[in-house]
């Protein structure tokens, strides 16, 4: 026998399932699973800013639950009543707190489980022991709360401060105060201004000192070694019985000593007969003539000649100048050369004009129109520059003496 329903009972059916769908999906979006077999728990706190129903209840950071409920106390109006419905598995031992903490710094909340080590376990619909955590907002307001008061009490002090100054500046002061800022500003540009222009000096100054430094370096390690080979030598000398060395030249001392008092030797007649010290006055005397001669008049005694491919050229101090002026010659004092450049400031220690001729590199100094001028300060340089020599120049290139004298 077939079952034949009438279109008003289908219409029923779907309608009844349409509702039970519904009321399963709302619940579901809340968190609650209808299908899903559960566990109620409640827990009471003082207050639950920023906690809603469907807000996560996690255990080790899993979520195992949802927030079913928030209600007042009917026994105690200042308690709000938690409804928390975890998973059937999930056993909750005696002791575990129920900890509604924050989950972000927006003050969103949400309940955290902390079980307990006991062994026996919480039923269904059981009250958990509750703890309110602190959030960050409450946090930074409580440690803020000091911070703020000796805050408010240091700008008090600053307003009585600048109340007592403004009360003591006349139009006289302001004025001066202003123009000492001014000053300061000025003093301030001209010092920025001063470094920018010798910002090259000061690299170079720094530069020196780097130098300095590892050359004192060098020193110490040579004065260390130095006072190495003395010690090594103060041993040697005490291996080799010095104070008998010693005393045997002290004695040697005193031979001589008294020959030259008895008037034995040369050194002997010199202190004893007064006739070779005068002989020796003259000659000293007769010597300081001749150079004092030779200072005044140097064309009797100088007569340097130089031979260039069998052409014999003489020099003179009087005709020289006269000579090379015609034919265009400068004269330069040339320092030193070298087969590749190096950096004349630190060398020399002073402004150099560069020949690069013959694969080498020039440094001299000049020009000087009068050859005397060169020879002198040639004179001058020599003592601390052994290659140190004055060269004629013409057309930008340096040519020997000799060449030029030709």
């Amino acid at each position: 026998m077939q079952i034949t329903l009438r279109r008003e009972a289908k219409i029923g059916i779907f309608i009844f399932s349409i509702i039970l769908f519904t009321i399963w999906g709302f619940n579901y979006l809340k968190g609650k699973n209808l299908l899903t077999p559960s566990n109620v728990y409640y827990a009471k706190y003082k207050k639950v800013d920023g906690l809603t129903s469907s807000n996560p209840v996690t255990l080790h950071g899993f979520k195992i639950g949802v927030v079913e409920n928030i209600s007042l106390d009917e026994n105690n109006p200042n308690a709000v009543v938690v409804t928390m419905v975890l998973k059937k598995g999930i056993s909750v031992p005696y002791g575990s707190m129920a900890v509604l903490y924050s989950m972000d710094m927006l003050g969103t909340k949400a309940i955290k489980i902390q079980l307990s080590d006991q062994v026996t376990k919480h039923r269904d619909r059981d009250t958990l022991v509750s703890f309110l955590e602190e959030d960050f907002i409450s946090s930074l307001t409580r440690q803020m709360g000091p911070a703020r008061d000796r805050l408010e009490t240091i700008v008090f002090r600053m307003d009585s401060v600048l109340t007592h100054i403004n009360a003591g500046f006349d139009a006289k002061s302001a004025a001066a105060f202003r123009q000492t800022v001014l000053n300061i500003e000025s003093i301030t540009g001209s010092l920025s201004e001063y470094l920018m222009e010798n910002r090259q000096s000061l690299n170079e100054s720094t530069n020196n000192i780097r130098l300095l430094s590892a050359r004192l370096l060098e020193t110490q390690k040579k004065i260390d070694d130095l006072i190495s080979g003395a010690t090594t030598f103060t041993d040697s000398l005490n291996q080799r019985n010095f104070a008998a060395t010693l005393d045997s030249t002290v004695r040697s001392l005193a031979q001589i000593t008294n020959a030259i008092n008895n008037g034995e030797g040369t050194l002997g007649q010199l202190t004893k007969n007064d006739a070779l010290y005068r002989n020796l006055n003259d000659a000293t005397q007769s010597l300081d003539a001749l150079i004092l001669d030779l200072q005044n008049n140097p064309g009797r005694y100088l007569n340097v000649s130089a031979f260039d491919f069998g052409k014999k050229v003489y020099i003179d101090q009087e005709g020289v100048e006269k000579q090379l002026t015609k034919k265009d010659y400068h004269f330069y004092v040339v320092l030193g050369s070298y087969p590749e450049p190096v950096d004349a400031m630190k060398l020399f220690g002073e402004t150099t004009v560069l020949f690069k001729q013959d694969k080498k590199y020039y440094y001299a100094l000049g020009p000087y129109k009068e050859y005397t001028v060169a020879t002198k300060i040639s004179a001058v340089k020599h003592q601390t520059y052994n290659a140190c020599e004055v060269m004629a120049e013409r057309k930008g290139k340096l040519i020997s003496l000799a060449k030029a004298f030709k």
